[in-house]
């Protein structure tokens, strides 16, 4: 019990290992992706796209389910551009797991969960291993480095940092399209 609490912990900010991570199960491989992507709260140094960020897009999705203009939670509204954010970050540090994987799939020989889980280690500064670091060559070990960056210094920030074209904004609006999503 005490290893399984400690387990979910360390996969969400410092990447202790109590128990061999090529150990675990097939099933408790992939929860454990899924708690590094998450990752920890915002202000600290936990990696991963943060609680907050995956509770704005859940509430946000409840919210739009119930068919509701605003996002809501304990009588406050979530700000459009705070969802507009959470979606941004989601979709960039996917984008920079899913291409990490690939490539790193294309340099090495190991199976899918052991890349998935050192891509999504790296890309949440987990630091945790199926031990297929080690044996990388060094295409690998370099495709690991980069997206240890790139998830540091954080899908959004790399966005702004690469925005070149300062927009203002328009005093014209356009139309409205409803498109059919889903």
């Amino acid at each position: 019990m005490q290893a399984a609490a400690f387990q979910s912990v360390t996969t969400r900010t410092a990447g202790f290992v109590s128990i061999p991570q090529e150990n675990l199960t097939n099933a408790s491989s992939i929860l454990s992706l899924l708690l590094m992507f998450i990752g920890g709260s915002p202000v600290g140094t936990a990696g991963g796209i943060k609680t907050v960020t995956i509770a704005v897009l859940i509430i946000s999705a409840y919210a739009t389910i119930r068919n509701k203009e605003e996002t809501e939670i304990f009588d406050r509204i979530i700000s459009k551009q705070a969802i507009n954010k959470s979606v941004a970050v989601v979709c960039m540090s996917f984008f920079i797991m899913f291409i990490s994987t690939v490539l790193l799939a294309a340099v090495t020989d190991a199976s899918a969960l052991d890349i998935a889980y050192e891509t999504v280690s790296a890309t949440a500064t987990v630091g945790l291993s199926r031990n297929l670091t080690s044996g990388l060559n060094m295409w690998g070990k370099l495709i690991i480095i980069c997206t240890m960056y790139l998830g540091r210094v954080g899908p959004i920030s790399l966005a702004i940092a690469f925005q070149t074209k300062k927009e203002s904004r328009n005093i014209i609006k356009n139309p409205v399209e409803e498109i059919s999503v889903g």
